[in-house]
């Protein structure tokens, strides 16, 4: 009885030490949960950290685009600037030819006219010459005519002939006709002479003035010119600039860029890291809730079999009341036994008490079989759930260093995030003040060049203006020169007529000189005339005498 008693003392101990090692392994499991619930939240926390920051790198690869956008638009503006500086140089070129080419014309056009402007002097002054000697045959045919006049009145006088008469006097009324007629138009020439002088004299104020006019403009234009290509040269050069700035940003970019690659390779790495860390970590999840599940599975299958211990031991301890009871009775019904035997020594009651001795005895070794097996069976479990319990604090360690490794990872990866978006943003910041810097001087190139095409706009004006004034002037220089032209051509067609009229002066003078001859035949038939009638008269005379002698 006293072992039954001993054995049922230590079947309680160890079930209260199965007791404590279940609540510790309880304890532990929600430990190792609480551990992996924030081992779990760390991760959720560095996902979404990691999503940040690639959110971050994803709106600073944005900027850098937009920059590189911008940049390209600055390039296209400064190709649109070229174009228009080279346009304009091709303008200023053209200007520059067509004012070269005007001014060669304008210089042709002023020789010939200085020539035509000499031919019409040396036909003045023949002319001129002309007049005197034409002056000169007319007084010579008015003192001719004077003496014809006086032979003719002198021959009017001797002769007698009317025909002759009246046909020398027609002779002469028409040498009379065409001296008053060459003499008006003596007048007239003289009259126009005058006023080509005057209109030559006119011509030649207004052509050293435009000369004059010409010599300022040109220098103007040629100081505007030269103006005009100094700032095309420092406009070059601020183009110049601005491109090595340009190639420059566009290094800076270049760099930028590779560094951004860069930077998306490594973040590509640990985002696939990552990944698999999650993969991996995701797989460790799903085997501890397996394990978890078979955890729980066999804790419930342990309390189940712990029930049904307790349910055994409570069978066992009634069973033990109950051998209690019965050797308390037995004891009893020994104690009556042996009072028995004291009083009557009776030999059935001694039998019985043998038969239920033994199967007390039987019951009780049934017992501590049972108990045994059952010992056995608890100690074989309680070392299978010991060696659980190690493997899972072995794999618990594991994923701890694990988890640890992942941290550091992590810490080396925000650290290294933490310098790449303090590079980038230096690198924005430097970007951006360089794009800053770019746009101020590319606003302030765009002010110098729109004040300089504006200038350059309104001293075209200006020259166009001036060019369309002295263009009218040479029109109106041109008209005059073609009037006077005019009045040389008609002048020379006057000159050719006075040509005309001295070689009918000459056909006159011939006439005279016929008539002279004439006159001389005249003279000399009148002398003979009077001659032979002075002899007749004498001879008559003589006659006349001598028949009265």
């Amino acid at each position: 009885m006293e072992d039954a008693y001993n054995e049922l003392d230590s079947v309680k101990a160890e079930l209260e030490k199965l007791k404590a090692e279940f609540q510790i392994k309880t304890e532990l499991s929600e430990s190792l949960k609480k551990a992996h619930n924030e081992q779990l939240l760390k991760f959720e926390e560095a996902k979404q950290w990691i999503e940040k920051q690639s959110e971050e790198l994803k709106a600073k690869c944005e900027e850098i685009a937009e920059g590189r956008q911008l940049s390209e638009k600055l390039e296209s503006c400064l190709q649109e600037k070229e174009l228009s500086l080279r346009h304009l140089g091709s303008l200023n070129e053209k200007l520059k030819a067509d004012f070269d080419l005007r001014l060669k014309t304008l210089e042709g056009e002023r020789r010939d006219l200085v020539f035509a402007l000499d031919e019409v002097t040396t036909r003045n002054k023949e002319l001129e010459k002309d007049v005197c000697v034409g002056k000169e045959q007319i007084e010579g045919l008015k003192s001719l005519s004077l003496v014809t006049k006086k032979e003719f009145l002198e021959a009017e006088r001797m002769s007698h002939g009317a025909k002759e008469l009246r046909r020398r006097d027609k002779v002469i009324v028409e040498l009379e006709e065409e001296k008053t007629n060459v003499h008006d138009q003596l007048k007239w020439k003289k009259e126009q002479f005058k006023h080509l002088e005057e209109a030559h004299k006119r011509l030649q104020d207004q052509f050293q003035e435009s000369k004059e006019d010409w010599e300022r403009e040109k220098s103007v234009l040629i100081e505007e010119t030269c103006l005009l290509e100094k700032s095309l040269d420092s406009q070059t050069r601020i183009v110049e600039s601005l491109q090595t700035r340009l190639e420059m940003c566009n290094n800076a970019l270049a760099r930028e860029e590779s560094k951004r690659k860069s930077l998306e390779v490594q973040v590509s790495e640990f985002e696939s890291r990552f990944e698999n860390a999650c993969a991996q970590f995701q797989e460790e999840k799903v085997e501890n809730q397996g394990l978890t599940v078979q955890r729980d599975e066999e804790i419930a299958e342990l309390r189940s079999k712990l029930g049904m211990n307790e349910i055994l031991a409570k069978e066992m301890e009634v069973k033990a009341v109950h051998l209690e009871q019965e050797n308390r009775e037995l004891m009893a019904s020994l104690k009556e036994l042996q009072e028995a035997q004291i009083r009557n020594g009776g030999g059935v009651s001694t039998a019985k008490l043998s038969n239920k001795l033994r199967r007390l005895e039987q019951a009780h070794g049934n017992c501590s079989a049972k108990l045994k097996e059952k010992e056995s069976e608890l100690l074989s479990r309680i070392e299978k759930i010991k060696g659980d319990v190690n493997s899972y604090k072995s794999e618990l360690k594991g994923k701890e260093e694990e988890i640890k490794k992942l941290q550091m990872e992590l810490k080396s990866s925000r650290s290294t995030i933490q310098l790449l978006n303090e590079e980038i943003s230096l690198t924005l910041a430097i970007f951006k003040s360089e794009l800053s810097e770019a746009y101020s001087t590319i606003y302030s190139v765009k002010d110098e060049m729109e004040l300089f095409n504006n200038e350059k706009e309104e001293k075209i004006l200006m020259l166009t203006a001036q060019l369309e004034t002295s263009f009218s002037a040479l029109d109106i220089a041109r008209l005059e020169l073609e009037e006077e032209r005019k009045k040389v051509e008609s002048l020379t067609k006057r000159v050719k007529s006075f040509e005309l009229t001295k070689q009918q002066q000459l056909l006159g003078e011939e006439e005279l000189k016929k008539c002279k001859n004439l006159l001389d035949e005249d003279i000399g038939s009148r002398l003979n005339f009077k001659s032979n009638f002075r002899w007749k008269v004498s001879s008559t005379m003589v006659n006349s005498t001598f028949p009265m002698l």
